[in-house]
């Protein structure tokens, strides 16, 4: 990754560009000169507009919230539910293992024993 100076806002990336022409915004996009000059042109919104938009975006943000963390919550519970498979299956692989090296080892000793006669 490159570095940029930092008295300058970072360049938009392809998923700022996109999220832009869905109508959100970026801090990228948000930052390049005509959006700000574009917001300097607005006028000023009433206190009680203001109140209604911050309002708005804080539900926004709650729901963004609540959405986020139920996903951290199944995740964290597949995270769980793998540990444990993935630890059957070393059980599984080991007993494996040790059974198989058993039968050989008696299947030698067998022919040993045929081949001694």
């Amino acid at each position: 990754m490159g570095s940029r100076p930092l008295d300058k806002p970072p360049e938009p990336s392809l998923i700022d560009l996109r999220i832009h022409q869905h109508n959100g915004s970026t801090f990228a996009v948000d930052t390049l000169p005509a959006s700000i000059q574009a917001s300097k042109n607005q006028p000023t919104p009433s206190l009680k507009k203001m109140i209604e938009i911050l309002s708005r975006d804080i539900g926004r943000l709650r729901v963004e919230l609540s959405h986020k963390q139920n996903l951290q919550r199944i995740e964290e519970q597949y995270v769980t539910e793998a540990q444990s498979k993935i630890s059957d299956l070393e059980m599984i692989d080991y007993n494996f293992r040790q059974r198989r090296k058993e039968i050989e080892k008696e299947y030698q000793n067998l022919v040993a024993t045929l081949l001694d006669e």
